[in-house]
């Protein structure tokens, strides 16, 4: 049994020691008690040992050849805020890489809801609902699926709980 690439501890090289496993069981008058009963001990020859160094090695050359190599539009790719809020990030073109894309967008936009609440709250309007939507593409030279944008959505209404809410 393998949990990720990795043998569990049970198994041993070489090793013929007993390790004990307590068991649950009922005696007559449904007391619980505990007993010792010995555990499987597996000795793994040495050429199950190589075998298993192998495929760990092999695990870590796939994983490496899975990283995508950046490309140069994605090495180029800038993100810049299109929003009328001058006080949140991006106000200026700035690259980030793929893999961090998606972070930093959702930080950007929680920039925006927390404005929004702020603005709500000066306005004396009270916040319905935000949500916040990401957007990803497809690099047209790699392939590879990135974060290309997010929205930001709030509706609010008056104080007044009589009136229809607003979108903004």
């Amino acid at each position: 049994m393998r949990i990720g690439n990795d043998l569990p501890f049970i198994y041993t090289q070489n090793s013929y020691a007993q390790n004990p496993v307590l068991t649950h069981n009922a005696d007559s008058e449904g007391q619980p008690r505990t007993q010792a009963e010995p555990a499987v001990v597996v000795d793994i020859s040495p050429e199950g040992w190589a075998a298993y160094a192998k495929s760990k090695a092999d695990a870590a050359g796939k994983s490496a050849a899975l990283e995508f190599p950046e490309c140069q539009t994605c090495k180029n790719r800038t993100y810049k805020d299109s929003s009328d809020d001058p006080s949140v990030s991006f106000q200026t073109p700035t690259h980030i890489s793929p893999n961090q894309a998606a972070g930093q967008v959702m930080a950007h936009e929680n920039e925006h809801v927390s404005h929004e609440q702020a603005k709500a709250e000066r306005d004396g309007r009270r916040v319905i609902s935000q949500s916040v939507t990401l957007e990803s593409s497809f690099c047209p030279e790699c392939g590879r699926m990135y974060i290309s944008g997010g929205v930001t959505r709030t509706v609010t209404a008056d104080d007044n709980k009589n009136s229809p809410p607003e979108n903004n």
